[in-house]
């Protein structure tokens, strides 16, 4: 069989488009179906369709080159011409149009009509799905305290029987945990105390006054799988505070961590001596690799390396913590840490770094929350390229489709022909490639997006199925991380669902301290103090002044009143470092030839005047500078200010912190 551009279509095709006619046919013909195949409209629908498609297909007046378009039915509308089981989670998120669009699929005698499938076939254009006996909805709702009001109506309250789910008792939960530890073959006796501990740590943490989570199962079930998956040398005991840590006491202050676990250890009956541990509830420090002040003025001792590279794993001296690799595949050896290491490893990103080998042993994807500015992003590009992994960053924003990112039917042209043919998006191509996926600011995506995206966040899956083409893809190798600010600074940005949130292990990030931050700045300004000899280590402490008291200033919302909200953070001192690097030597070429000489000193000798027309190569130096940095410190800082008053104070304290003479301030 040909068509108009006399192409022919592949015996395969023309045998399967057969079999499925003369399947029909047979069923069609069967008596035994006879009874419920007059009454499926669903599947006459189907049947129909398909053979109109097919008809327009094989006509010689069809042009190939032109797409059919079909309905694509939805999760809802598959289960119920499937008869299939329909579960709706939180219920009470949607809109309460969406909820109404479904009421009659809640009534006792159930029924559903599609309305929106134009491409139908049946009579006036509707298709009346018949729902089976045996097709059931659930649905679940989040309700943290007896008192919280549902975002239900009552009418469609009443549809449903509400059955009321109690929270896990610690001894449910000692059980499922037991059950989890015994595949890494514990004495029974032992796993008993071992488990008595975890719960005795446990509850001494969630009874806190600032502990916010209510169900913390999430974060148990976590706690277990990264005590059974971290690296085996670490003893059992090493590995139960480790993962307290990261997932327990991570959702309270750092600061507080040795007090609670010096508390916890003095009122412990236990005789295993904890002690010996309490190191890791402290704060990293140079002893760990992290640079200090201290250690920058000193000049003496270089800083030490964070890591340590065993076998088949690296280390980090802070807590010990372990990211296991396979030595066969995977090649990481100290030299090669230390060129890859390009960020700053001050206490904070030590830290970090640690959540991200903690996250890559619980197989759980990692969600960095915080404000602009403080390296959420950079943390995770840092850590891939230390551990030679390659890192997909999708940046979400309220466009960004589903298709985009799993992949979809696009039509091309081969040959002069258009065809449409299946393409792979960025999140399929990397689960492939065996890429670590970060996923930059979660909370702009779409619902849609985010559902589409849930089945890879699940505990304990193992491969990812396509829902376009049924194709099953191992997630071997696989971690994800996401990164987001909170919504509460607006742009879009909007709350995570509860079914979605809950699948993430959620650190909560901090601005840089000011020690942090002086430390940064000293090291990014690293080529210009030692090399160039282009700035100062004054100039650079002014610089810095500046920056915090313009900070201040925008917080307490003396500044930038006007066109925000204005943040100022490390992104600013990082510009600031650009511009600077990218001018100031044509800057301090351009000034020194600048006449200094005050015009309205009348008594000036006639020598000296000769001198004043020629070139002054002398401009002091410090001056240059001063008024170099002052310029790029507008451009900078000032510049983003849309109102003038702002930007005229900004100029003012700039000025303050990098003043030069009276007669060189005129000629600015």
């Amino acid at each position: 069989m040909t068509s108009t551009n006399k192409i022919d279509y592949p015996e395969e095709l023309l045998t399967a488009i057969s079999d499925i006619i003369e399947n029909f046919k047979s069923m069609f013909g069967q008596t035994t179906y006879a009874s419920f195949i007059s009454k499926d409209a669903t599947l006459r629908d189907y049947h129909d369709k398909f053979l109109k498609a097919w008809d327009c297909l094989k006509s010689p007046q069809f042009d190939r080159s032109k797409p059919i378009f079909l309905f694509n039915d939805g999760p809802v509308t598959t289960s119920a011409k499937q008869g299939a089981i329909l579960f709706l989670e939180d219920l009470d998120l949607p809109s309460q149009a969406v909820i109404e669009r479904l009421n009659s699929m809640l009534e006792p005698s159930p029924t559903f009509a599609l309305t929106e499938d134009i491409t139908s076939q049946v009579d006036k254009g509707q298709l009346d799905i018949n729902l089976p006996n045996y097709f059931q909805i659930f649905a679940t709702v989040h309700q943290e305290q007896s008192h919280q009001l549902l975002k239900l109506s009552p009418a469609t309250r009443s549809r449903f029987t509400e059955i009321h789910i109690p929270s896990y008792s610690d001894d449910d939960l000692k059980i499922i945990v037991k059950a989890e530890l015994n595949k890494i073959n514990i004495d029974k006796k032992e796993l008993d105390s071992f488990v008595n501990t975890m719960f005795l740590l446990r509850n001494k943490l969630i009874r806190d006054t600032e502990w916010k989570l209510k169900n913390d199962i999430q974060l148990l079930f976590r706690w277990t799988d990264f005590i059974k998956n971290h690296h085996q040398e670490l003893l059992l005991t090493h590995r139960m505070l480790l993962g307290a840590l990261f997932f327990y006491f991570d959702q309270l202050p750092m600061p507080r961590y040795a007090a609670l676990f010096e508390d916890w250890h003095k009122n412990l009956s236990s005789t295993i001596e904890y002690k010996d541990y309490e190191h890791i509830f402290k704060v990293p420090d140079h002893t760990h690799g992290a640079l200090t002040l201290e250690l920058i003025a000193s000049e003496k001792s270089s800083p030490k390396l964070p890591f340590e590279v065993g076998h088949d794993y690296v280390s980090l001296h802070y807590t010990d913590v372990r990211y296991s690799f396979d030595p066969k595949y995977d090649t990481i050896n100290i030299e090669t840490l230390k060129k890859e290491l390009t960020c700053v490893p001050t206490p904070t990103l030590l830290n970090q770094i640690a959540r991200i080998f903690a996250a890559s042993s619980s197989k759980t994807p990692l969600l960095l929350e915080g404000p602009p500015g403080i390296g959420k992003t950079q943390v995770v590009t840092q850590v891939c390229s230390l551990l030679n992994k390659e890192c997909e960053r999708i940046n979400l924003s309220a466009n960004t489709s589903l298709d985009q990112l799993i992949g979809c039917i696009i039509p091309r042209f081969i040959n002069g022909i258009r065809t449409f043919q299946w393409q792979e998006g960025r999140v399929l191509s990397a689960i492939k490639a065996q890429k670590w996926i970060l996923f930059d600011e979660l909370n702009l995506a779409a619902p849609e997006v985010l559902e589409g995206l849930t089945p890879l966040f699940y505990r304990g899956v193992t491969e990812f199925l396509v829902p376009n083409t049924g194709e099953k893809v191992p997630l071997k190798n696989v971690l994800l991380f996401a990164t987001m600010n909170p919504s509460t600074i607006g742009g879009g940005r909007s709350k995570l669902p509860r079914s979605i949130s809950n699948l993430f292990t959620i650190v909560q990030l901090d601005d840089y301290s000011e020690e942090e931050l002086r430390i940064i700045l000293n090291q990014i300004f690293k080529k210009e103090l030692n090399d160039d000899k282009t700035i100062t280590m004054s100039q650079i402490e002014s610089l810095f002044d500046m920056h915090t008291s313009l900070k201040l200033l925008v917080r307490e919302g003396t500044l930038g009143r006007t066109g925000g909200p204005y943040e100022l953070n490390l992104r600013d001192l990082s510009k600031f470092r650009d511009v600077f690097r990218g001018s100031i030597k044509s800057q301090l070429f351009h000034y020194q030839y600048i006449n200094t000489t005050d015009d309205e000193d009348k008594e000036t000798k006639s020598d000296d005047i000769t001198k004043q027309n020629e070139l002054n190569p002398t401009m002091n130096t410090s001056d240059a500078s001063f008024l170099s940095i002052r310029k790029f410190a507008q451009v900078v800082y000032a510049c983003q200010f849309q109102d003038q008053k702002d930007f005229t104070k900004a100029c003012e304290m700039i000025n303050a912190k990098f003043p030069i003479n009276e007669t060189l301030s005129k000629r600015e």
